[in-house]
């Protein structure tokens, strides 16, 4: 440091000054405890090799009383952990023992022995790790670092308790917040909002679906408290414990704390109530975990158990354990949907997991339903070409279409053509459906039928895919060399807009102009016809409906033939 030679000065972080206080007085008696984690680690440590099969390393375990072990390769360098819960979940799923690297979570924070207490201490507190792996100058593991290892050094320094992290809530729902928060206290009760709705406040992206999870008895009692206070409707699931009411523009979800638990892969979880922890330590993606107190005490107040707040700042999706895939094979599709909705990437170890998920064939066990409203969510998104590339890299839809299914430029450019074209009709119901139906176009019919029917598509959607697989050269050659406007709206009145869209998006520029054309200026066009000169001329019934069409596609030729001529001749 500057000044005299005697002079010196010390820059910490993440210590707080009352630890640092402590050390400075052992130093200046003679008596500083060594801070390294050479002096707090447990050697010599139990290890799995990832080699090992499932069964023989949870035998391992059990034999020796650990819950958890590193799992490292065949010099001892260490590949990431392992624990007995991960173990029993995989004997469970896997209808054989699988192999140790199959499962384990290579998602770990490593340190080394001349480390520092702090350091342990920041990555068990900030990653929610249990474990840590600790190696030597050659990088093999010399030992482990556990929570209880270094739970007497810090209750020995006594430090003081840092301030937790607070959070604005927007304008639009902090009076609510408040008030539900106070509720619960009346009730006795913990009430916070979880998960999305906290990622997209610290985004500040627009949030007006609320899930707030209530710790310390029942979320029905609180949402019928709060529709009593707002005097609106509640509707309860009594079999979930949860409630959804609906208080101006929010729509509000209520939900006990719970922990699950899955008889086998893609199965719906068990639940029963829990604390707010597990309830959060069974979610998704860290950047889903993140949570807010509304009770008035501790209003505000951002809770991260998992490093949430770190990986959301970093743009990382990240799993919450290793078999997470494997568990709800839905999350392969939620995960790719998020990187591509924020431009964030997998972490090393998700993308490692996912990609085993998928090789297991897990999304094929996934309920057909909730795989059609996730792929629904996934084509609605703006940024939606970004999740199919995405799954075009991991072998998505060729696990979720029949066999036969194959990517070509020209899928991924029809449907960005497609998205363009119903951007210019916001009304149209269902673009996902549209968009999807699109991506079926070169499989079999007979394929594509049965894909629709097992997601449960409506059957407007059979209906206009049928038209534009089974139609779609009738249609093209409509758009294509039809010389007057009342070519094309004679031709194309039989075929849905859907259909129609689809065949153009697939289809030169020329082509789109000319759908757009009918679409937007043709089809909406309304004629006014004099039907009492008609009638005077002694026309009725049939008779009578042909001359009155006749003549309005003589008014629409008159309006708008020039301006079809002009679309050809630009085009």
């Amino acid at each position: 440091g500057g000044g005299h030679g005697e002079a010196s000065s010390l820059k910490t972080e993440g210590i707080s000054a009352q630890r640092v206080k402590k050390r400075l007085v052992e130093l200046l008696k003679g008596d500083l405890k060594n801070i390294y984690l050479e002096n707090f680690v447990s050697s010599p440590p139990l290890v799995v090799y990832e080699k090992e099969t499932a069964k023989e390393a949870l035998q391992k375990l059990v034999d020796f009383g650990f819950a958890g072990a590193p799992v490292v390769d065949r010099d001892g360098k260490p590949l990431g952990v392992i624990f007995k819960k991960d173990l029993l979940r995989a004997l469970k799923h896997f209808e054989q023992s699988p192999k140790v690297a199959q499962i384990y979570n290579p998602d770990i924070k490593v340190l080394s022995l001349k480390d520092t207490i702090w350091e342990a201490e920041n990555i068990l507190s900030k990653f929610g790790q249990k474990l840590i792996p600790v190696v030597d100058k050659e990088g093999k593991v010399a030992g482990v670092l556990t929570r209880l290892d270094i739970f007497k050094n810090i209750l020995s320094e006594t430090p003081n308790k840092s301030e937790k992290q607070k959070i604005e809530l927007p304008s639009h729902i902090e009076e609510f917040a408040k008030r539900v928060g106070q509720l619960a206290k009346e009730l006795g009760l913990k009430a916070y909002i979880v998960g999305g709705v906290v990622r997209d406040i610290l985004l500040g992206r627009p949030v007006w679906d609320l899930d707030i999870v209530v710790e310390g008895g029942s979320a029905l009692e609180l949402a019928k408290r709060v529709g009593e206070v707002y005097g609106v409707k509640v509707h309860p699931f009594e079999e979930f414990q949860t409630a959804h009411l609906k208080i101006g523009p929010l729509k509000v979800e209520f939900a006990t704390a719970r922990r699950e638990s899955y008889e086998k892969s893609g199965a719906y979880p068990k639940v029963e109530p829990a604390s707010l922890k597990e309830d959060i330590f069974r979610r998704d993606f860290t950047i889903n975990t993140l949570a807010v107190a509304l009770n008035p005490e501790e209003f505000g107040t951002l809770l991260d158990y998992v490093g949430g707040l770190e990986d959301l700042k970093k743009g990382i999706i990240r799993v919450l354990h290793s078999l997470s895939f494997v568990e709800d094979p839905i999350r392969i599709l939620r995960a790719l949907r998020f990187a591509g909705r924020f431009g964030f990437s997998l972490s090393k170890g998700t993308k490692a997991l996912l990609r085993q998920a998928v090789a297991l064939g897990v999304l094929r066990n996934a309920p057909k339903g909730r795989i059609a409203n996730e792929l629904r969510l996934a084509l609605r998104e703006e940024r939606f070409l970004e999740i199919l590339k995405l799954y075009k890299e991991f072998g998505i839809l060729e696990q979720i279409l029949p066999q036969g299914f194959q990517w070509s430029m020209l899928k991924e450019e029809s449907l960005k053509r497609l998205k363009e074209l119903l951007a210019e009709f916001p009304n149209i119901e269902q673009p996902g459906w549209i968009l999807f139906a699109n991506l079926l176009m070169g499989l079999k019919k007979e394929d594509a039928l049965q894909v629709l029917k097992e997601l449960s598509a409506p059957s407007k959607v059979r209906e206009y895919y049928l038209q534009a697989k089974e139609e779609g050269g009738k249609i093209l050659k409509v758009l294509k060399e039809a010389s007057l406007p009342s070519e094309l709206v004679k031709s194309l009145k039989p075929y849905r807009d859907e259909a129609i869209l689809i065949v153009a998006s697939r289809s030169s520029e020329k082509v789109q102009k000319i759908t757009m054309f009918y679409l937007k200026e043709l089809k909406p066009y309304r004629v006014k016809i004099d039907v009492e000169k008609f009638k005077k001329m002694g026309l009725k019934g049939k008779e009578l409906g042909r001359v009155i069409e006749e003549e309005k596609l003589k008014v629409i030729d008159q309006r708008f033939a020039p301006l079809l001529e002009k679309l050809r001749e630009e085009s």
